[in-house]
């Protein structure tokens, strides 16, 4: 939410609080109750929109980085008996083509990764039976194919995060035109209507909506001249 936007939604919570302490004025006009359900839901829906566009793409880029920890450590145990094994066959090229450690892996960028992951899986299944005596079994390769297969897929979901926060941005924006809309166009008439044994709760609902409309005022910055005036 922009600075706007929260101060907008600020007054609306206040509205709403008062609506709620003043059952016998809102229903005194059927149009106004059913106005005000309106709008309380509009501002529930939007309290809703709001908290799921802060958790999109700070919950997606959390979880992607955990998995990224998770694959980096499991490539990194079948590239070490991978190694071994290649040290011991004298294989200088398979002992260079895994001959990365585990923090050089989780600094790659994601594609790098995936490569490097991918290498790994092919070499292991390759060299699978004989691996078993340096500690990479089966159950392992299989894992580590698992976990290469669930970060591809996890590589979007970054992206996909910022579209949904896009999506959720403009649903924002059209549901506060619909609170502004109910308000300006049905509330704010249904209240003027209030009979004067309702004039308590009429004043605090003006104050109520003019809340959001104060502003700061920027200050004019002033320089002092040689003779001491301002300019």
């Amino acid at each position: 939410m922009i600075v706007r936007q929260v101060r907008k939604m600020k007054m609306a919570s206040n509205v709403v609080s008062l609506c709620e302490k003043n059952p016998a004025a809102i229903n005194s006009i059927a149009a106004l109750a059913d106005a005000y359900l309106r709008f309380k839901g509009i501002v529930d829906n939007i309290s809703l929109i709001s908290q799921s566009q802060m958790k999109i793409t700070k919950g997606v880029t959390l979880d992607k980085n955990i998995r990224k920890e998770v694959l980096s450590e499991i490539i990194m145990k079948v590239a070490n008996g991978l190694r071994s094994y290649a040290h011991v066959k004298n294989d200088v090229n398979l002992e260079t083509e895994v001959g990365f450690s585990v923090s050089i892996l989780k600094r790659m960028r994601n594609n790098f990764l995936l490569a490097n992951g991918r290498i790994v899986q092919v070499r292991g299944n390759l060299y699978a039976f004989d691996l078993e005596d340096y500690g990479v079994d089966a159950a392992l390769l299989a894992a580590l194919g698992n976990k290469l297969d669930d970060y591809d897929e996890r590589m979007t979901a970054p992206r996909r995060a910022i579209i949904d926060k896009k999506t959720a941005t403009a649903m924002l924006k059209i549901r506060m035109a619909e609170m502004d809309d109910v308000m300006k166009n049905l509330m704010d008439k249904m209240v003027f209507l209030l009979a004067d044994e309702h004039s308590e709760f009429k004043a605090l609902y003006k104050l109520a909506r003019r809340q959001h409309k104060f502003r700061t005022k920027k200050r004019k910055s002033h320089v002092k001249t040689g003779k001491g005036m301002l300019l």
